[in-house]
């Protein structure tokens, strides 16, 4: 007599097998999307840099500092249409020191929680020109 179908141990051995697989892959996933993310932050901070430096262009100085997650109103013309100083559980914020005359600077903070695998994933831009903590990571732009 012949048999149609697979028996039990060879439907759970194949579950257990993709089981295993998932769960390798998953976590791979996430540490892709995350650094993804921290990509598109990266992107932001240059679009920002861009248009403080059109206004030092056109004003004679960086634009003022700005608050958690808000742009600077002198900004907003620089910026794309609606760009958000926001990103999914980050915050961002440009600070200005110096000012005309004297040594300006510029930098962007990016500000995150200390669980977050998008600020952990922002960790791994090393340079002169990036600093951060657990929760907080800083672009100078012009130090």
């Amino acid at each position: 007599m012949k048999h149609r179908g697979f028996s039990l141990i060879e439907l759970l051995f194949v579950m257990a097998l993709i089981a295993i697989l998932v769960g390798i892959a998953i976590p791979l996933l996430r540490v892709s999307l995350a650094r993804a993310d921290a990509a598109r932050v990266r992107t932001d901070v240059r679009q920002v840099e861009v248009a403080a430096l059109q206004y030092r262009e056109e004003a004679g100085s960086f634009p003022p500092t700005t608050k958690w997650g808000s742009a600077s109103d002198s900004l907003a013309p620089y910026l794309a249409q609606g760009m958000p100083f926001a990103y999914k559980d980050l915050e961002y914020r440009m600070v200005s020191t110096g000012g005309p005359g004297a040594s300006e600077g510029l930098s962007v903070q990016v500000r995150y929680g200390e669980d977050s695998e998008i600020g952990e994933a922002l960790q791994t831009f090393r340079g002169e020109d990036v600093v951060w903590t657990r929760t907080l990571s800083t672009f100078l732009l012009h130090p």
